[in-house]
């Protein structure tokens, strides 16, 4: 008797363990799925094409009004003068201050821009003033100094309206190869700054 219960209870014990699960064993290292990748270091944004030297076009021949003055200033930063008849003869070019105004000759005061190079647009066939009609027309309206908090653009400063004379400086945080370009529809003139420092 005594026989029969000992093989009843070793039968049950086997029974038992062979309908349990295996447990895993715990781990300290997470799964690789859940393990975060490195982050990618990002590049500084570079313009295609973008050089260090002076950029110049001719226009069409007639005086060139300018109507808007704006900017982009994440990843590679855009300057667009924009123009309500067509695109002026430009050059655009690296220039070191002082500068001044042409009409007063008051020197331009940069010392609080934050900037350590600066690019230049100057066209001799440009205005904010159309002279052309019998009554004073103002083109542009908009502010003729624009500060910029970005890292690269600063500030974006009219220092001639003059005669058919227009020019505006560029603030940079240091010297970056640049790009010029002219678009129509409406008539526009964009300097596409690169982001990595020259």
């Amino acid at each position: 008797m005594k026989r029969v219960v000992v093989l009843m209870c070793i039968g049950l014990a086997c029974g038992a363990c062979s309908s349990r699960q295996p447990v895993p064993a715990a781990s300290s290292t997470p799964a690789a799925s859940s393990t975060p990748g490195a982050s990618p270091t990002a590049s500084a944004c570079a313009v295609a094409g973008a050089d260090t030297v002076s950029a110049h076009g001719s226009g069409g021949g007639k005086q060139a009004l300018l109507s808007d003055v704006r900017y982009t200033a994440t990843g590679c930063p855009r300057v667009v003068f924009q123009f309500e008849n067509a695109a002026p003869s430009y050059t655009v070019e690296t220039r070191n201050p002082p500068f001044s105004n042409c009409g007063s000759g008051a020197r331009v005061d940069t010392a609080s821009w934050g900037s350590s190079s600066y690019l230049v647009f100057h066209s001799n066939q440009a205005s904010g003033v159309d002279l052309s009609g019998p009554a004073f027309r103002q083109t542009y309206k908009g502010p003729k100094d624009i500060a910029v908090a970005s890292s690269v653009l600063r500030r974006i400063h009219e220092t001639c309206d003059f005669e058919g004379v227009l020019e505006f400086v560029i603030a940079l945080d240091g010297p970056h190869a640049f790009k010029v370009s002219t678009l129509s529809g409406p008539p526009r003139l964009v300097v596409d700054i690169s982001q990595a420092t020259a």
